[in-house]
């Protein structure tokens, strides 16, 4: 076999593992490669290159579970599950601010925008900016389930209130 064409097949096969890698839940990846390791050491050799590709991480870096957020917990979750991928500290992926506490929630967006975050939230998600699946992550980004959206809409409808509120009745 040319050389070009075993370079074509080694690509390909790598490209292969890295989409095989980015559709496993993260446990499950970590889970494999440790089995896949132990595997291969328990028969005397090293961790091989598709161990490691199939251990790509795919958890995004930040914050994303925020103890006594502030928010309730209806929010909160879908909050954490869909929005801070990007809406951590520091904000990623072009976000342009975090959604990590409530209290941040009440802030406007920037200085001299007087339109509070929580607002910016309910217009984009109403009018389906957001999330913004034009962000190319692994995992990919997830549009909001219809119940996501009725959840964070039924929320700023409310006025975005406080956990402490008892929000929802």
């Amino acid at each position: 076999m040319p050389a070009t064409s075993l370079i074509k097949l080694a690509l390909s096969c790598t490209v292969h593992l890295l989409l095989f890698a980015a559709c496993k839940k993260p446990d499950s990846i970590s889970t494999e490669r440790a089995s896949l390791t132990t595997q291969e050491e328990s028969a005397g050799q090293a961790p091989t290159a598709a161990s490691a590709l199939r251990a790509v991480p795919t958890q995004p870096q930040g914050i994303r579970q925020v103890e006594n957020s502030g928010f309730p917990v209806v929010v909160d979750t879908v909050l954490e599950i869909k929005c801070r991928r990007c809406h951590t500290d520091p904000p990623q992926n072009g976000a342009p601010f975090h959604l990590l506490t409530w209290e941040q929630s009440q802030k406007a967006r920037q200085p001299g925008y007087n339109m509070p975050i929580w607002k910016v939230l309910g217009n984009a998600v109403r009018t389906g900016f957001m999330p913004d699946r034009r962000v190319t992550l692994v995992p990919p980004v997830e549009p909001l389930t219809e119940a996501e959206k009725k959840t964070l809409l039924d929320w700023v409808e409310a006025g975005a209130p406080h956990a402490s509120s008892g929000w929802p009745r």
